[in-house]
């Protein structure tokens, strides 16, 4: 693997106060790990804007909108999809069975909604959510985190109702595989 020259910057910047470690076939494993990890905590205690960016680029694929909408979307068509696909086998019970997970799964899904809706999803500072704490701002908080909060709860709330469907299904297969 070739290291480019900005890699190579980014590393001494990285390794400050470590110079004796940078080009030195004689460092051990052990110092090299020592120091990586000693700047990595210098780098927690006082994250730059470059840094913060970054983590925020990694938090939003995670828990980005897209991925989220993705997962509505597939709930979704998961919901509307396998109990006629369940009935199109002549499997009209388990269909029937799922139709009552989906209604159950309904009653389920609202307060999943509201208790993600109300958990906060992320805070740009990684130590001591004092030096970017985004709920300072009510402006920067609302850009960033209402859109991310909506979509993970509406993933939250259609996964509790994909959940009871295919509980309900495994349950009535259960029931008939073994039957009393």
């Amino acid at each position: 693997m070739k290291i480019t020259d900005k890699c190579k910057e980014f590393l001494r910047s990285m390794l400050k106060g470590h110079d004796h470690l940078i080009n030195n076939s004689n460092a051990t494993e052990a110092e090299a790990k020592a120091a990586i990890m000693q700047s990595y905590v210098k780098m927690l205690e006082k994250p730059s804007i470059r840094e913060r960016l970054a983590a925020y680029t990694r938090f939003s694929y995670l828990s980005g909108i897209s991925t989220h909408v993705i997962n509505a979307i597939s709930q979704t068509m998961q919901i509307g999809m396998q109990p006629i696909l369940r009935a199109s086998r002549g499997d009209f019970r388990e269909a029937e069975a799922m139709f009552k997970g989906i209604t159950q799964g309904f009653m389920e899904a609202f307060p999943r909604f509201v208790s993600t809706f109300k958990a906060r999803p992320f805070n740009l500072d990684a130590k001591g959510q004092k030096a970017f704490d985004i709920s300072e701002n009510k402006y920067v908080e609302a850009l960033f985190s209402y859109p991310i909060r909506t979509t993970a709860a509406l993933d939250e709330g259609l996964g509790a109702v994909l959940e009871r469907m295919e509980f309900n299904a495994m349950r009535h297969r259960i029931a008939n595989k073994f039957p009393d």
